[in-house]
């Protein structure tokens, strides 16, 4: 019968023991073999555009060296041209489309007129507004039959004049103009007209309703007594004022002359209601407040009776006529003015003119950023000499449009431009990214963010999609720095174009090969100053080994 042999337990312990004593000694050589190899011919190429420069450049072991660029009639663009080291193997090439142009700010300067009656306009963007509000004028005096010295209709007092500039609203409030009508004339009545309607603006905020601006109307024109032995009901008052408005307030000079208290009887001296008182809420606005004229009555057989437009020394209609509000706010220098008084019975007195509003504001807005190109990462074996690479140029960003008005957005100037192609010669395509279409105001979708009378940030770019662990930002967008978009500070209003590598290094391994094909950042607004689109950055060819 045959026999088996087999080890015992220690001996098959001690026999693993020397088996792995002699694989632990084997690691340092295996590891100092593989060191060798990866620095043996290991290196990088990069193609890409710097502005309209296109540079070719290799790092290998370390050492940067520049390569060779060439037009290709072919093709009808410059490329360059990659020829693998000796030796060289295993090539993965990322290719990434040009990024796209951001759109560019934009700037409108919006103005609102509000007739008599009750309109709310709700404030779209957070940022500063002007407002003029002007009461409805006093109509005329009546007389009946014939007059004579002093009997005849006095002309209605003219309406309060209040305004805001440079007044901070938010979005989400609203503003009611409540605006008054003239006062209706008094025709073949011995009595005043009636007072013109008073003006107001009314704020409306987290639920409160506050009266922020406030003109009273003008009061009506003196009506025929009997004889001239009525005297006036309101003290006798000549009021000039003169009013200018500059960029950061609206400044006003009175000059009151009143009538001595023993010329009040007079013949005269027959005088209309007073003007229109005004009111400024300076909790909530920055403004200022003119008082309406009285109207004085005027002369036996003197044809300027207080009528609208009119100036002399006996009839007196609000001071429009002396001040910039009427070309700053483009208001008729009759609005708020009192009508004419009856002069004789014959020639009937005039209604109040009617009350006016209106709001101004300039407001920006920021372009949205530009779309990142496509990106495809390739495995080759090995590469040919004399391989010829097309990296595809950014679309460069939008520029501010002068003229545009609504609804003819969508082919202006403001549109950022599609990113270029890149591709290997003779292999598909890789697309640049899609352009951004220039904003419309009256799209919120369009816009990064709006602003009135202030600063308006555009948008960022987006980033190719190169490595999933890394995600900053594209350009920057305008007026936005370092913590907002991840890289830089950029206090203008243009937008930024990304760097093609971190650190502004002309190459550098793949983990830092950040900007390639990013979108460029929006454009921004500041005041009446659109900026620049940013535009996108390069496409690149870039081959490691």
């Amino acid at each position: 019968m045959k026999k088996f042999f087999a080890f015992s337990l220690a001996e098959a312990l001690i026999t693993l023991l020397i088996v792995s004593l002699i694989a632990l000694a084997s690691v340092p050589v295996i590891t100092k073999k593989r060191r060798n190899i990866e620095t043996q011919n290991h290196g990088m190429f990069a193609c890409y555009w710097d502005g309209n420069n296109l540079k070719s450049i290799y790092k290998v072991n370390g050492i940067t060296r520049s390569g060779t660029t060439k037009f290709d009639g072919t093709e009808g663009r410059w490329g360059c041209v990659f020829t693998p080291p000796s030796n060289a193997k295993n090539f993965v090439v990322t290719i990434v489309g040009g990024g796209g142009g951001g759109a560019a700010g934009y700037t409108k300067s919006y103005k609102k007129t509000f007739t008599p009656g009750t309109t709310v306009h709700n404030i779209n963007a957070t940022g500063t507004y002007d407002a003029i509000i002007v009461g409805g004028g006093g109509g005329g005096g009546g007389s009946q039959g014939g007059c004579s010295d002093p009997d005849c209709g006095g002309g209605g007092s003219s309406a309060a004049v209040a305004g805001f500039k440079s007044s901070t609203f938010n979005k989400g409030d609203s503003l009611s103009f409540i605006i008054g009508a003239g006062g209706s004339e008094n025709n073949g009545k011995r009595d005043y007209g009636d007072r013109g309607g008073e003006s107001k603006i009314v704020l409306t905020r987290s639920g409160a309703v506050i009266d922020i601006v406030k003109a009273g109307g003008g009061g009506g024109g003196y009506g025929r007594g009997n004889g001239g032995s009525e005297s006036p009901k309101y003290r006798a008052m000549r009021h000039i004022t003169r009013v200018t408005l500059s960029d950061s307030s609206i400044d006003h000079v009175k000059d009151n002359n009143f009538v001595s208290e023993s010329e009040v009887g007079a013949s005269n001296n027959l005088f209309s209601q007073s003007g229109g008182e005004a009111y400024i809420n300076s909790s909530y606005v920055n403004g200022s407040k003119i008082k309406g004229n009285g109207a004085r009555r005027g002369r036996y057989n003197n044809p300027t009776y207080c009528r609208r437009g009119s100036e002399n020394s006996y009839c007196q209609n609000w001071t429009l006529r002396y001040t910039n509000y009427k070309s700053y706010f483009g208001i008729d220098q009759n609005s708020g003015a009192g009508g004419r008084g009856d002069r004789d019975g014959g020639s009937g007195p005039v209604r109040g003119t009617d009350g006016v509003g209106v709001l101004k504001w300039n407001q920006g807005y920021g372009g949205q950023g530009g779309k990142a190109g496509k990106v495809l990462q390739l495995p080759f074996a090995q590469l040919p000499p004399n391989t010829i690479v097309f990296p595809g140029k950014g679309g460069q960003g939008g520029r501010p449009t002068s003229g545009a008005t609504s609804g003819m957005f969508d082919t202006h100037e403001d549109d950022g431009k599609v990113g270029q192609a890149s591709y290997i010669k003779n292999y598909s395509q890789v697309a640049g990214g899609e352009r951004t279409d220039g904003l419309n105001p009256n799209n919120e979708s369009s816009y990064n963010e709006s602003s009135a009378g202030g600063n308006a940030k555009g948008g960022h770019g987006e980033l190719a999609n190169i490595s999933p662990t890394d995600k900053p930002y594209g350009g920057a967008g305008a007026m936005t720095y370092r913590a907002e978009n991840g890289y830089v500070d950029n206090g203008t209003v243009n937008g930024h174009t990304r760097p093609m590598f971190n650190n502004g290094v002309a190459i550098s391994d793949f983990k830092n090969l950040v900007g390639a094909g990013a979108g460029g950042g929006g454009g921004g607004a500041s005041g009446t100053t659109a900026g620049n689109g940013g535009s996108g950055s390069s496409g690149i060819v870039f081959i490691q080994w």
